[in-house]
């Protein structure tokens, strides 16, 4: 779909206004990922989606998420993550997994899914994980062979026992160690540690503001949806095909995306797009082709 940048520029909103807070436990260290994901642009050609995402760990509570989501919500970013937020990473997932949330053994996600933000809590007990020979090293950590089969994908993850703790990037956790590789059968999707670094007196939060205010739903209604919904080659042009009557847009203008470095992208009930800038003027979506995590 085509945007006129000056017909929407006056519905400027700021993207990166500030979070209400509810602490939910205190972050004792992060790991960095890259979400690698194979898969299509509209013209059926092969590409590779890329996503920075973020693990925080606390005493209990994992938080795993989007880099921009967190970035936005701290004051101070060590050395580690300078930077990287305007890197080469395409776009946001728009996903959170919460680890031992609401209590020890639950996972709390957060998706969102046009025309807004969703939730469910599903229990770890489906993750069975068989333990492997094999050893690694990943990061100067050696690392050990797993595999696990989850919601229709196989996954193979190498873990650390150097840093005991049982957690690792998106749902991928309940190993003996620290998952700093994972990657499904078909090598559709890979998570990738870049860096692990300490951090000292910050917070594990939920976020809510005016967008993200989740809705509450059932982990099978949520999944069938959303893959129904983003198989649709209506969702590759405009994004918010499913509910066009509640859409409410906004843009960043060209000074702005310039001064803070970042590419182009539409805000979409607060779920941002990317986009490229045509010759004309106008943007248009290049969302590539949904692969989901989870098929069933």
């Amino acid at each position: 779909m085509r945007i006129n940048s000056m017909i929407i520029s006056f519905l400027i909103i700021s993207i990166f206004c500030h979070a209400q807070k509810d602490e939910i436990d205190k972050t004792s260290f992060c790991c960095l990922y890259t979400h690698y994901v194979q898969t299509e642009n509209r013209e059926h050609v092969a590409t590779v989606d890329s996503f920075y995402s973020i693990l925080e760990v606390g005493d209990s509570v994992k938080k795993y998420g989007e880099l921009s989501t967190y970035t936005s919500q701290k004051k101070y970013l060590p050395s580690e993550m300078k930077g990287l937020e305007k890197g080469d990473c395409l776009r946001d997932e728009h996903l959170w997994v919460i680890q031992n949330y609401p209590k020890e053994g639950m996972f709390t996600v957060e998706e969102a899914l046009h025309p807004a933000f969703f939730s469910y809590i599903e229990s770890m007990d489906s993750l069975r994980w068989e333990l492997l020979s094999g050893d690694s090293i990943i990061m100067k950590y050696t690392c050990h062979k797993a595999c696990l089969q989850y919601a229709g994908r196989e996954w193979m993850a190498w873990y650390t026992e150097e840093i005991p703790i049982s957690s690792g990037p998106w749902k991928l956790t309940g190993l003996p160690g620290f998952v700093l590789f994972a990657i499904d059968k078909t090598g559709t999707h890979i998570f990738q540690a870049n860096s692990i670094f300490n951090v000292d007196n910050q917070s594990i939060v939920r976020k809510n503001d005016k967008w993200y205010t989740p809705k509450e739903t059932k982990r099978d209604v949520f999944i069938k949806t959303r893959n129904k919904i983003k198989s649709n080659p209506k969702w590759l042009t405009t994004p918010y095909y499913n509910d066009r009557a509640n859409v409410s847009m906004a843009i960043l203008n060209a000074k702005s995306r310039k001064d803070l470095g970042i590419r182009p992208f539409i805000s979409v009930n607060g779920i941002k797009y990317p986009c490229r800038e045509r010759e004309d003027g106008l943007l248009e979506y290049i969302t590539n082709c949904h692969q989901p995590l989870e098929l069933y």
